[in-house]
């Protein structure tokens, strides 16, 4: 046998194992407990204290078209696996592993995107093993941040949680509590790693499908719970020579007694090309809500 199929045998025994750690770990995982800890005395009982983390998925996918159009039917297990070190001064380092097997357990139509990697020719499944995050952390004074490859959370930069594994972003980022009712947040990204990806692209190349293009983002945000039942959100998206977004949003509900619930829930967009453009000349906005 050729060594290729040696090295690709071997990669998928690799991830089947992970999966099984993986579900070990989820039923194992001791629960949490909210008081302090005394730091460990050794890095063997540092590693020993730290904190696994998972999620194991099994999902099926089919479509089927009339005509010559390929079908698409996808059957793919997978998931993530975590670890983050105990917190040593305040520091703490994590990685984080993302699979989706499947390929030989399908019958050769065309992947759902987000299941499976996709070859180029033809155009289809295959399996597929990343390290999505390693970073390192430091959590104090109400206040985290965050260095090097991790999960984003906001309305326009986050997981898309909808597939295998979610999206994952390289840059840095904080995250600060420290003002009453209030988060701000902050992240200046470089890179980001797709569904199904293996490598981290340039988060530029996401929109104007050029590799060589790698200038970044910045992301500025605040979220603000202005009353008990009213929040308020404010962001700007800045993609340095491709475009600018401002975003906000705001939401209220009120309770009637037991039985009915006002709400509403307004958002405004405004999208415009910055610097080089290199996505082209626009300048567009949007607004609408619903109550």
């Amino acid at each position: 046998m050729k060594s290729a199929s040696w090295i690709k045998i071997a990669g998928k025994m690799i991830s089947l194992a992970a999966l099984v750690c993986l579900g070990i770990a989820l039923v194992s995982q001791p629960a949490l407990s909210d008081e302090p800890q005394p730091i460990p005395e050794s890095l063997n009982a540092l590693a020993g204290q730290g904190k696994v983390s998972g999620v194991f998925k099994t999902l099926y996918f089919q479509r089927m078209f009339d005509g010559d159009t390929p079908d698409w039917s996808t059957l793919a297990i997978g998931g993530n696996l975590g670890y983050e070190t105990f917190p040593l001064y305040g520091f703490t380092a994590g990685v984080d592993f993302k699979t989706g097997q499947g390929d030989y357990s399908n019958n050769g139509d065309e992947v759902y995107r987000g299941m499976l990697a996709t070859g180029t020719t033809p155009k289809y499944q295959e399996s597929y093993t990343a390290l999505d995050e390693y970073f390192l952390r430091y959590t104090n004074w109400d206040a985290q941040v965050t260095l090097g490859a991790q999960a984003v959370n906001t309305p326009w930069l986050h997981g898309h949680d909808i597939r295998m594994t979610p999206k994952k972003y390289r840059g840095f980022g904080l995250i600060s509590n420290s003002i009453e009712n209030m988060e701000l947040l902050g992240y200046y990204l470089t890179h980001w790693l797709d569904w199904t990806a293996e490598k981290y692209d340039s988060i530029t190349s996401a929109f104007t499908n050029d590799t060589g293009d790698n200038e970044g983002s910045l992301t500025l945000g605040a979220k603000w719970k202005a009353l008990p039942a009213m929040n308020l959100q404010l962001w700007n998206y800045y993609f340095k020579d491709v475009f600018n977004s401002f975003y906000l949003r705001g939401d209220y509900s009120h309770a009637f007694g037991n039985d009915y619930t006002l709400g509403v829930d307004l958002a405004y967009l405004n999208q415009k090309d910055v610097g080089d453009k290199l996505v082209g000349n626009f300048d567009t906005y949007t607004a609408g809500g619903y109550a």
